[in-house]
Formats: structure tokens, sequence, C-alpha cells
């Protein structure tokens, strides 16, 4: 498995749109694993917040950007490199059901990488790819603890209280979304949403 993830942001796929990924899919890496069948997405930061008439048309090209260029170019290189019976996992955010205000950039970058899951699931088809989106709510990760607040174990454990299951999801469990998403070659152009609950309430 390839995960690409924030380095790639969506300057360097604008730059330099295939070698990286590329490289990703051939290197030593899928060299010792004996070939790379799935690609695991998470670029995208949380950037692009504040209301819409205060965003600049940079900070809208950024956050959108940085997620739906990612997902296209990997979408185009895991299509010439993956084996049928691959996949290609994409990932978005609680928001996309479940907007606030201040994040239009955001759920409209997240609610497009959705829309492109089901797109390309259709297209891929015919050469036995898969094409999925893990829709994550609030996870407990470093990026999670880098916002205004959530910088400790106990303010992390607070603000998770709330929540239905009375946490906030743990990387583990965020990234066995993603893997029986891999696992299960019957399942293809769906969202699969962790979140503990949080969008139904």
């Amino acid at each position: 498995m390839v995960c690409i993830s924030e380095r790639f942001s969506h300057e360097h796929c604008d730059s330099h749109p295939r070698p990286p990924l590329t490289s990703a899919l051939s290197g030593t890496t899928a060299v010792l694993v004996g070939g790379t069948d799935h690609v695991l997405v998470t670029a995208g930061g949380i950037g692009g917040s504040g209301p819409v008439t205060g965003l600049t048309a940079d900070e809208i090209r950024t956050t959108v950007g940085s997620r739906l260029q990612a997902a296209f170019s990997a979408a185009r290189v895991a299509a010439d490199r993956l084996p049928a019976g691959g996949s290609l996992t994409l990932t978005s955010g609680s928001l996309a059901v479940r907007p606030i205000p201040g994040m239009a950039a955001l759920v409209s970058a997240v609610g497009a990488v959705e829309t492109l899951t089901k797109a390309l699931a259709v297209e891929l088809a015919s050469a036995r790819l898969r094409v999925n989106t893990v829709r994550f709510g609030r996870v407990d990760t470093p990026l999670m603890r880098s916002m205004p607040g959530l910088d400790s174990d106990e303010a992390v454990a607070a603000a998770g209280s709330a929540a239905p299951l009375g946490r906030f999801a743990t990387a583990e469990e965020a990234a066995a979304a993603a893997l029986f998403l891999m696992a299960n070659n019957y399942i293809t152009g769906q969202v699969v949403t962790i979140d503990g609950g949080e969008s139904l309430i």
C-alpha cells in the first residue's frame, strides 16, 4: 500500500503532476512488499476557514486544490499503475454532511472528493479498480492536537466527552476503515463514515 499524505500539496501536484506519485508507486517500498495494490490519499489540511466574504481567491484555491488536485493526481497515476483488483481510497470529512459556518471552502473541497469517488468508480471499473472514500469525523491525531485548545490529553478527552461514544476516534480506528475498504473486493463508489455517530446528532 502507498499512502499519499499532506506532503503532496496542491502546488506540488500542479507543477509536478505525475513524477512524485509515480515514484511512490514504483519505488523501493513497493518492491519490498511485492508490488502496490492499494493507494490511500490523505492529502489536505484544514485551512481556508472564515466567512466566505473574507476568503481570498488564493485561499479558496489552496483549500480546494490541496484535496481535490491530490485526489485527481493520485487517480491518474493509480489508473496507470495499479493492477486489476487494486483500489484507490480517498478521504473526506464529516463537514460534507454537517457543514458549519465559516468552513465553506473546506466543505466544498470534501464534498467534491466524495462526488469524484463515484465518478472514478464508474470510470475505472472496466480496469477492475475500485475507488472509495472514508469520511472521517474527529480523530485524535497530531493535526487535531495542533488546533487551539486541543494540545493535551485532558483537553482532547474533555472535548470528546460530548460525542455519542464519549470520545474521539483513534488513529488506529480511522485506519481500520480504510483497510476494510481495501480488503473487500466488492465495494466501490462508496463513502464510509467513521465518526462515532456524531453525524446523527
